[in-house]
């Protein structure tokens, strides 16, 4: 098949990352795969084109005009001649609904269009009413959080029913135990025999929630430490709140990182403190490479994470029940820890293993390709 992939632009987020390894899995089965970036390539570009997967950028900066971006978007229409179109995000997905309104002529043969979600609510309530007018200008609306599939469905984004589950996936030959690694990194950061607690999520939002992980880290007595990986603008804001806590021995802001894989080799176990999310691609990386994980109940997070079995769940926006699973896993035994971690990577590589999702989306395609003929 010949798939082109749609989106506002390749960053370094979890969405981006997805899409990036997907498209270089589906070159090594044989497809032709493309990708389009509304604006220019921040990330990625590189290795997509080494991975096989030609790459194209639009061009928005601001001051293009819709119909300058959209004449670029019909020429590559036209040259790559997909069989399936697939928009991620909100604006991405918009305009591949509008420009489906042109005429054949003008935007060459009748592609397969699939719009793709990675959110568990949209912001502005607005969107809600966009998708819903424009829902049947497109073949299929997927969703990485079945929670966000509910809240689209109950805002009337997507009518019940007709949305697709389609979850994020981890790829196991990346992410697993490995304890050569784990002391090798341990000394790089100079970690000691503390005990290391890990996050990764950027600081351009308030989603993250940094303030209630490090609300909730100002309680758990002790020496062990906390590692955050993430930049953005809200970064500063965040290391000056964990100095008035009395943690600036205890927090290390590591700013932004290319090797997470490395990164959770070195921690004994992950925090996740957000408010909203899809699915998290950090908490299948923790459990894939064994960590105990201390999450908030937000999308798809109760899925990766079993309750007591592979990691512990708790409310979003409260420190103190956080600070309480903290303390909780710090104060096991080593066994009963590995023992946590050890059911986190059988339960994720089980249900998420990259392949196997892969394997859902190509045959989700060549369904949606085999009805449209």
């Amino acid at each position: 098949m010949r798939i082109l992939y749609l989106i506002n632009v390749v960053g370094c987020g979890g969405a981006e990352k997805q899409l990036h390894d997907r498209a270089i899995a589906l070159v090594r089965r044989g497809h032709s795969v493309g990708v389009v970036s509304m604006m220019p390539f921040a990330d990625f570009e590189e290795s997509l084109r080494a991975g096989g997967v030609q790459t194209f950028t639009l061009g928005l900066q601001g001051r293009e005009t819709v119909a300058k971006v959209a004449l670029g978007y019909l020429r590559i229409l036209r040259a790559f001649d997909p069989d399936i179109v697939q928009s991620h995000l909100f604006w991405s997905s918009m305009f591949a609904r509008a420009v489906t309104l042109l005429p054949a002529a003008v935007r060459g043969r009748s592609a397969v269009l699939v719009c793709s979600s990675h959110s568990q609510a949209e912001y502005p309530r607005a969107r809600y009413l966009a998708y819903r007018l424009t829902h049947r200008l497109a073949d299929a609306w997927t969703s990485v959080s079945r929670e966000g599939i509910a809240v689209h469905e109950a805002a009337g984004a997507v009518p019940r029913g007709e949305a697709r589950w389609m979850p994020n996936g981890v790829d196991l030959s990346r992410f697993r135990p490995d304890a050569a690694a784990r002391e090798q990194v341990r000394s790089e950061l100079g970690v000691g025999s503390r005990f290391m607690w890990l996050a990764v999520g950027s600081f351009h939002a308030e989603w993250k929630d940094y303030g209630t992980m490090l609300r909730a880290f100002a309680r758990v007595p002790g020496e062990s430490a906390l590692f955050i990986a993430g930049e953005g603008a809200l970064l500063e804001e965040k290391r000056a709140l964990a100095g008035s806590l009395g943690l600036a021995e205890r927090v290390r802001f590591l700013g932004l990182r290319s090797d997470v894989e490395r990164l959770l080799q070195a921690a004994d176990a992950y925090v996740l403190s957000s408010m909203t999310e899809g699915m998290p691609n950090v908490l299948l990386q923790a459990a894939a490479t064994g960590l105990p994980i201390v999450t908030t109940d937000v999308g798809e997070a109760r899925a990766i994470v079993e309750d007591g079995r592979t990691g512990l769940v708790v409310p979003a926006k409260s420190p103190e029940p956080l600070a309480g699973a903290m303390v909780r896993v710090e104060q096991m035994s080593l066994p009963a820890r590995r023992q946590l971690g050890a059911a986190a990577h059988d339960y994720v590589a089980a249900r998420y293993d990259f392949e196997r999702v892969v394997d859902r989306w190509e045959a989700l395609y060549r369904e949606l390709v085999a009805a449209g003929r």
